[in-house]
């Protein structure tokens, strides 16, 4: 999620029918707003992105199903990253779920038209051609795009550390969803993340990332900012100004996500290319089934409080709330100097 200029906070949901909808099906994804946050939450679709499909439909060139990864708000824009999961309704394997062809869409009227990285725009979100075209190192590699988030689009960047007053970071696992091995890092310059030119996009190659000499073109030279053998999954980074630290959150299946209890692992480090330390891991969430954790963004910027909303997205074992917008707050607390 993301608090745009207009002082809304926006986001993405995967595999649901959205706020307040009980439609004949749900969506591949869709971007919602937060209308309420304090003592629950609740929202209102936006846009339901028919362009990509409804919930499980494999669309494109590779037959598989393009879900809404991470939402970042920039010069009175918003943007989305977009990957292409290959799992069991397009003939993959929902255990370890594989993804393919990260992108980055973008939207200049807060959600209600989008365009891919190619310039064609639509009101129902519109994939490109072919769908599996990829903006970072091609189709294998950098497939769950994720920004790294500061804070409010409100045009003051002063609070935005290690050059992010010049450059949006990302981070992805390499190519499967859950359950992979190392978390990749890439940059885009601010003033080309408008156009979405995939040419600009950098990553991270070692050392000191406030240089440019860590930074290079190709995909190849890239070195992982955090491996852990198949204990990395999509992962969510935010900075908290008041502690001029970043934290790291992601999880894992111990054993097939059909039977297994997820395990959430926690990280804080000083910069988007860490060095990353483990903070805290969570046992199990039986008999739900929370994933994708993130911290919610205001309480992250907010000075005066030491502890954080954790959002997670699901919980797939509930059939009650399967498709359903969920979201289960939880609290991470923080010291004077660390959590």
């Amino acid at each position: 999620h993301a608090i745009a200029s207009n002082g809304l906070i926006y986001h993405t949901g995967d595999d649901a029918y959205g706020w307040n909808s009980n439609g004949p099906t749900g969506y591949n994804f869709f971007v919602g707003q937060f209308t309420e946050v304090s003592p629950g939450f609740e929202g209102i679709n936006i846009n339901t992105m028919s362009g990509y499909g409804a919930v499980n439909d494999c669309t494109g060139d590779d037959h598989n199903s393009p879900k809404g990864t991470s939402v970042f708000a920039y010069g009175g824009m918003i943007f989305s990253g977009v990957t292409r999961f290959h799992y069991q309704p397009c003939g993959g394997d929902n255990d370890h779920q594989s993804s393919f062809s990260g992108q980055i869409i973008s939207s200049r009227d807060f959600g209600r038209t989008w365009c891919n990285f190619q310039g064609a725009c639509s009101i129902h979100g519109v994939e490109t051609s072919p769908a599996s075209a990829s903006m970072f190192g091609g189709a294998l590699h950098f497939t769950n795009p994720a920004f790294v988030h500061y804070g409010v689009d409100d045009g003051s960047l002063g609070y935005r550390v290690n050059d992010a007053d010049a450059y949006a970071y990302i981070t992805s696992t390499d190519y499967y969803w859950n359950n992979d091995n190392v978390l990749y890092l890439a940059r885009i310059p601010l003033a080309s993340l408008p156009a979405l030119d995939a040419t600009k996009i950098q990553f991270y190659t070692g050392g000191d990332g406030n240089l440019d000499a860590s930074w290079s073109s190709s995909f190849s030279s890239a070195t992982a900012v955090l491996t852990n053998s198949g204990k990395v999954s999509w992962s969510s980074v935010q900075y908290i100004p008041r502690l001029n630290r970043y934290i790291l959150m992601t999880f894992w299946y111990p054993v097939p996500a059909t039977s297994s209890d997820d395990i959430w692992l926690v990280y804080e480090g000083p910069a988007p290319w860490g060095p990353w330390t483990l903070i805290t891991t969570t046992s199990d969430w039986s008999p739900q089934g929370f994933y994708d954790p993130l911290i919610f963004q205001p309480t992250a910027l907010n000075a005066s409080v030491s502890a954080m909303t954790v959002l997670a997205s699901g919980d797939w074992r509930n059939n009650l709330t399967y498709r359903h917008i969920f979201f289960q707050s939880m609290t991470l607390n923080c010291g004077a100097g660390a959590c």
